[in-house]
């Protein structure tokens, strides 16, 4: 695959990020836990480059720039992996009401009682 076709690939991904809105909060936390896979197929891809100009004539410095821009793409990764458990943890309660709503749950929208109070 040249250059070019992963750039067509990472335009096709930012048009869909653009186009892409979430209709609540339960695809928000879920596509927090798919950003782990998007990262890592990228790391990967780019790891390929990344073994490939160890084996090019390439300046070691140069060779050496490519492993920094791996090594921060697994501190991405890294990072990445944390945002869907933080949602699920620190918006638990909120989770919980839309997983499991209760009885008439409509009635304690906020929307449903303004002006009620």
């Amino acid at each position: 695959m040249s250059a070019r076709q992963l750039i067509a690939l990472s335009e096709d991904m930012l048009a869909a990020a653009l186009r892409d809105q979430p209709d609540g909060m339960i695809a928000v936390s879920h596509d927090a836990h798919l950003i782990p896979q998007v990262i890592e197929n990228i790391a990967m891809a780019m790891k390929i480059r990344y073994d490939r100009a160890q084996t090019h004539p390439l300046h070691p410095s140069i060779q050496a720039m490519y492993a920094a821009v791996h090594k921060a793409q697994l501190a991405v990764l890294g990072a990445s992996r944390e945002i869907g458990p933080a949602i699920e943890r620190i918006h638990k309660h909120e989770l919980d009401r839309l997983r499991q709503p209760r009885r008439n749950e409509q009635m304690w929208d906020v929307q449903a009682n303004k002006g009620a109070v």
